[in-house]
């Protein structure tokens, strides 16, 4: 990361931490691990409710995404949490 990049990032990192994520990290885009297991927890058990769960995963296929990802210099993950029940309610699937 170079000197005005980094306080950008470092400025995000910050807002969101602010804003209620419970954690954030600002790293190099060389690092984000794309793997092809992820379009297992779709297929292994078969999901009974595809495009409807709120923990989907809708990214492009792995190929794309790596490509993707390779094309950035820096990356910002942000994690929160959540009761899964509130979001449920928040997003009406509780019915």
């Amino acid at each position: 990361m170079k000197g005005k990049k980094k306080n950008k990032y470092e400025t995000l990192k910050d807002l969101a931490l602010k804003s209620g994520a419970s954690r954030a990290a600002v790293f190099p885009a060389g690092k984000v691990v794309i793997d092809d297991r992820i379009k297992i927890k779709c297929e292994v058990p078969q999901c009974e409710n595809p495009r409807k769960n709120l923990m989907c995963y809708y990214a492009p296929d792995v190929e794309r995404m790596k490509k993707l990802v390779q094309a950035y210099e820096t990356a910002l993950l942000i994690q929160t949490i959540h009761p899964v029940e509130t979001l449920v309610k928040k997003k009406g699937m509780d019915r």
